[in-house]
């Protein structure tokens, strides 16, 4: 599946119409997304123009561990993609610490007070100023740019042009004063009370699609069987996470419109009757794209009867539903709002993305941490930004969105599916595509915008996001299994362009899914180490050419699938080192160092640098056993101790370069 990311959701996108802390806290919440934090005004007893750092966020892990993000400011105004991460352990000692923040501060600090009463930025306070399109939509802020030594007054520009050709999406920095560009990074990446009928397990948990539990792959080779589809189950929220009071939706539950999830079916339908193609220029005639419905009245939210979200899916129909992907301008009519496919796609994703709001939640992403949530009840963090769903959508990809900035999840249609399969009914691409959000709110958080602003980060966004996918399906982790992500939404895969080599063997999407090879602590079934960002992998063992991407090794998914099985290697030693305890203990240990490891993050990282951060967050908490098992799962996959790979600050990406857009 394509996926296409940014940090940056315009500030349009935020809710705004909807009722602000609905479900209704204690005191409705009032919403002001473009507000400065208080924290980053100057401390006491600051000079003008004297650099600082500023607490951006204090996180306590239910590791033990306590997180701070620090962010460089001088005079309330921000110091551009610079910032620096603590981890203090149980005692509250300092025990490590990352990032450039430290020694650009220190730097600035030595030019002295002279220096200081120079920097004056033209803006006498941060600014932030948007347009309403969310299609087209630029956003201006006041900040400091770092470079030998001193700062420069400057402006960001942050833009999202989705109608161009090719869309872009980036952040520009330029000289306050002159002009003069001085950065550029691009900001798309190429890409769940009342009752549900869903696909799911007894626990509550998603399945990882309609076709039942399907990981690891049933026989660990590539055979082509397709297993049949299972039926839907009815579920409620008092049965799938325990722990967690805060409901999905109020009392009583009318449509899929909650406090930590908005869905629904979003429109491309104009005034005229035709479909606009958001990545087209159409002018004027462009439909309202965003987290409420529009006024044509052709989206909606799925309905319930009697507080009962109950719409039987058929998937021997997948063929014939309901996708607006016709050409633009062509005239289309408008699904009916009681169409059960879409009905059934709107539900199953609101299921699913408040199940991993809840399993997340459980691990540490809290409201301190940055979740997305219309109300976040009085515990701090920045509200009225939940995920927005729009389903049976032509495409999917996702804007993480930025604390404050609803994201923004689009899911629907693998166009390269002869079924036609909906990302909807698959758990390991929808967990994926909720894993960017999870990602782009804690990597950085809101100290740092531009924390994975290059090709490194892209890998790691793609790659982070795979493993989540994989870390909330898998049943257990067999040391010879082959576990794919992507297997249903593949199904029937056809390759629409004929300048790429032939489809190695289409039938068996359900053994690679959408990667190269599946993901698995078998290197017989998956060879992937360090070394293969820079060289093939061996000619001994084909691989799945997926798009074409196979071998494009610096795209960010091919990258990311390095990154993603060193992950899943060091889970696998993990679970190794606990014979028979309980596999969803260390399931959850998992996810809360996923939640730490991102938090501890520096600004810019390498995968080394990742992998550090991820080490540094478990030697913390368990240095005995699962600090040396994942240490030896990097170490597995070419990212030991003395792995040498590419800086941070290498390459560079400029959007120009990318390719382009491909549905």
């Amino acid at each position: 599946m394509t996926i296409w990311v940014t940090r940056w959701l315009p500030a349009s996108l935020v809710i705004t119409a909807l009722a602000c802390g609905s479900p209704a806290p204690p005191e409705e919440p009032k919403c002001d997304p473009g507000a400065t934090p208080a924290a980053l005004g100057p401390p006491a007893g600051a000079r003008p123009g004297e650099p600082y750092r500023w607490l951006a966020r204090s996180w306590q892990s239910p590791l033990g561990v306590t997180i701070r993000t620090y962010g460089l400011a001088i005079d309330g105004v921000p110091v551009f993609g610079r910032h620096e991460v603590e981890i203090y352990d149980a005692r509250g000692q300092l025990a490590y610490r990352a990032g450039t923040g430290g020694a650009v501060l220190a730097a600035l600090h030595d030019r002295g007070a002279a220096a200081w009463a120079a920097w004056q930025h033209p803006f006498a306070s941060p600014r932030s100023e948007g347009r309403s399109d969310p299609l087209a939509h630029t956003t201006e802020r006041a900040v400091w740019y770092y470079a030998d030594g001193s700062v420069v007054p400057a402006v960001t520009t942050e833009r999202l042009d989705l109608r161009g050709e090719p869309p872009v999406g980036e952040i520009v920095v330029r000289h306050a004063v002159t002009g003069a560009e001085l950065a550029r990074r691009g900001t798309l990446y190429e890409l769940g009370g009342p009752e549900y009928l869903v696909y799911a397990r007894d626990d509550g948990r998603p399945l990882p699609s309609l076709l039942g539990n399907t990981l690891p792959h049933p026989t660990g080779v590539p055979d082509g069987r397709v297993p049949s589809p299972v039926p839907q189950q009815s579920r409620r929220q008092s049965g799938v996470i325990a722990g967690l009071p805060d409901p999905w939706l109020p009392s009583p539950a009318k449509q899929t419109r909650g406090n930590n999830v908005v869905a629904f079916y979003d429109s491309l339908l104009n005034s005229a009757g035709k479909l606009v193609d958001p990545f087209d220029d159409m002018g004027n005639d462009t439909p309202e794209y965003g987290p409420e419905p529009d006024t044509l009245g052709h989206d909606f939210f799925a309905t319930a009867t009697g507080e009962r979200f109950a719409f039987t899916y058929d998937p021997t129909k997948t063929v014939s539903e309901y996708f607006q992907d016709g050409a633009p301008g062509d005239p289309a009519s408008p699904p009916s709002a009681s169409d059960i496919a879409i009905n059934a796609k709107i539900v199953q994703a609101f299921y699913d993305a408040n199940w991993l709001h809840d399993y997340f939640y459980a691990a540490g992403y809290n409201e301190a941490a940055g979740t997305a949530q219309q109300s976040n009840y009085g515990r701090g963090g920045t509200q009225c930004d939940p995920v927005i769903v729009h389903a049976a959508f032509f495409t999917t990809f996702t804007f993480p969105g930025a604390e404050g900035q609803s994201p923004v999840l689009d899911i629907g249609l693998n166009s390269r599916s002869a079924s036609r399969r909906d990302s909807a009914m698959d758990f390991t691409v929808l967990a994926h595509e909720w894993g960017h959000t999870l990602i782009g709110r804690l990597a950085g958080g809101t100290a740092d915008s531009d924390a994975l602003g290059k090709l490194q980060g892209m890998a790691l966004h793609e790659g982070i996001a795979d493993f989540i996918g994989m870390l909330v399906n898998v049943p257990g982790v067999d040391p010879l299994a082959a576990y794919p992500i992507g297997t249903y939404t593949n199904l029937d895969y056809i390759e629409r362009r004929a300048t790429l080599p032939p489809v190695e063997a289409p039938a068996d999407a359900m053994y690679y899914g959408i990667r190269r090879y599946p993901y698995s602590l078998d290197v017989r079934k998956n060879p992937l180490t360090l070394r293969h960002i820079a060289v093939p992998p061996p000619t001994d063992m084909p691989y799945y050419n997926w798009k074409g991407r196979g071998p494009q090794l610096s795209e960010p998914h091919t990258t990311g699938e390095v990154f993603s099985q060193g992950l899943f290697q060091c889970f696998g030693n993990i679970v190794a080192a606990h014979a028979g305890a309980d596999f969803e203990s260390l399931r959850a240990r998992m996810a809360q160092y996923l939640v730490a490891g991102l938090i501890a993050f520096p600004d810019h990282p390498s995968l080394l640098d990742a992998r550090n951060a991820f080490l540094g967050v478990i030697r913390l908490t368990h240095p005995a056993d699962d600090y040396p098992a994942c240490r030896a799962g990097f170490a597995t996959r070419g990212m030991g101790a003395d792995a040498l790979g590419p800086d941070r600050d290498f390459p560079t990406t400029n959007p120009t370069t990318l390719p382009p857009y491909d549905p």
